[in-house]
């Protein structure tokens, strides 16, 4: 199998105009770039899939081969809190122990369908 490189040349310049857009030179690279990204994530996703279920088929639970490791654990149990049932039932405590705290924003970058404007 023979392996590819993949070289990423990113545009020289400014990223936004004035006008509060991203430059063409710069949104078609971050769009194939997030484009390549995707089909690399499903090109992993399919073969991860395929080598635990074959793993699993096959009663490995632990690979170490050139350069990729996998490993499948035990199913297990695990405590969980219903925070909600809690606060229903028991309000005054709830709000005793509850902490509000600040978080940042979310931040999102995504493709759709490409329109050339």
């Amino acid at each position: 199998m023979e392996t590819k490189k993949l070289e990423i040349v990113e545009p020289k310049g400014e990223l936004i105009t004035k006008e509060n857009v991203i430059t063409k030179e710069y949104s078609e690279f971050i769009y194939n770039l997030l484009l390549t990204q995707k089909k690399i994530d499903e090109a992993v996703d399919k073969f991860r899939d395929a080598l635990f279920k074959e793993m699993k088929e096959k009663g490995i639970t632990k690979i170490k081969a050139n350069g990729i490791n996998a490993s499948i654990g035990a199913d297990s149990t695990k405590e969980s809190f219903d925070k909600d049932k809690f606060r229903d039932e028991n309000p005054d405590l709830y709000d005793k122990y509850v902490e509000i705290k600040k978080q940042a924003g979310k931040k999102t970058l995504t493709i759709s369908e490409k329109n050339d404007d």
